[in-house]
């Protein structure tokens, strides 16, 4: 009790999840999964857990099931908001790459003759009216906003807990993508989130040959209004 690593994960890495099955989501493919953390309600892919938990015990409750997951992976799990002076920062844009500079006071990652909404860093960001501390990490104009994390050598998952903040999401306005870039080889692993309010949950398993470096890169086809906040933690 005490520990509660970054996502949705109630203490000690055991978390509850509820699947509604009623009003248009029934149980399938797309079937959504609410997890609880001490911020309240956020929503997961349903594999967002495979790897890093098992289940222990399961129960239902009328039109909604209450699943109890605790962690099968070992080690303390690293999150980018506690190592963000300690990762690096860059702007990958058509015309060339731009190096983020560290600033203490306030602590952030600043990117010269840039407005500061570009800015990287810890703040608090709003969610179904709670205010939850993640990275704010808005999409530039064109290109990619990117944060290098360092995680351990012998990291194999990442959770990746990030969404639109209340009052972002407008009619018609570009989901938001995240490219994890670990490894040597291949492509990244792209996800994307909508454009609609809130946390989601993605965990992607690491390459072993990753380095213990690990990139995420932010970006989307028009940035207006891509009020974004991330964070991410390494098993």
């Amino acid at each position: 009790p005490g520990e509660v690593p970054a996502g949705a994960w109630l203490a000690d890495g055991a978390y509850s999840a509820m699947a509604p099955q009623v009003r248009g989501i029934q149980p399938g493919p797309n079937r959504r999964v609410l997890a609880v953390d001490r911020y309240g309600l956020f929503e997961i892919d349903r594999p967002a857990f495979v790897g890093i938990y098992r289940v222990t015990g399961e129960e239902r409750f009328g039109l909604y099931r209450l699943t109890t997951l605790e962690r099968a992976v070992d080690g303390h799990p690293v999150r980018l908001v506690d190592r963000l002076a300690s990762a690096t920062t860059a702007l990958e844009e058509p015309g060339g790459r731009v190096e983020g500079t560290w600033a203490a006071q306030p602590p952030r990652w600043t990117f010269p003759g840039r407005a500061e909404w570009q800015d990287v860093h810890v703040t608090s960001c709003r969610y179904h009216g709670r205010q939850i501390g993640a990275v704010w990490m808005h999409p530039p104009e064109k290109g990619w906003v990117v944060v290098t994390m360092p995680i351990p050598p012998t990291a194999t998952f990442v959770l990746v807990s990030a969404g639109l903040v209340d009052g972002a999401p407008e009619f018609g306005r570009a989901e938001v993508h995240v490219d994890l870039r670990a490894g040597s080889g291949g492509a990244p692993t792209r996800l994307t989130f909508a454009n609609e309010p809130g946390r989601f949950g993605r965990t992607v398993p690491l390459p072993p040959d990753h380095g213990g470096r690990l990139e995420l890169a932010v970006g989307a086809a028009n940035n207006g209004r891509r009020h974004f906040c991330l964070d991410a933690t390494v098993w």
